[in-house]
């Protein structure tokens, strides 16, 4: 998508991603708090487990979250769906909106 609309100017474009990463052993918790502290509203905590930047959970939830991510990262890439909707774009990622 970013490519697209940015055409020949893509080469230029400096893309950056900031992570989250929350270590704990209570996810749904720790997950319901960031989504409050966050004021982001109408999302639940399995739709921000499922957003690309976002990690929450034990060391091997968090270890098995970024394999999957990357696993699934790497097929969008080779295939058409990259711009309709793979798990992990941020197209499919872009709910609960931070007030400003």
């Amino acid at each position: 998508m970013v490519h697209e609309a940015a055409g020949d100017r893509f080469g230029n474009l400096e893309i950056n991603a900031f992570s989250t990463f929350v270590v704990t052993a209570k996810r749904r918790a720790a997950t319901e708090d960031l989504i409050s502290r966050r004021g982001w509203t109408g999302i639940d905590v399995e739709e921000v487990w499922q957003m690309p930047t976002i990690f929450i959970g034990s060391l091997d939830q968090i270890r098995a979250d970024l394999r999957a991510r990357r696993a699934s990262d790497s097929a969008c890439r080779t295939s058409s769906s990259a711009r309709t909707g793979c798990p992990h774009s941020p197209r499919s990622s872009a709910v609960g909106k931070t007030p400003h």
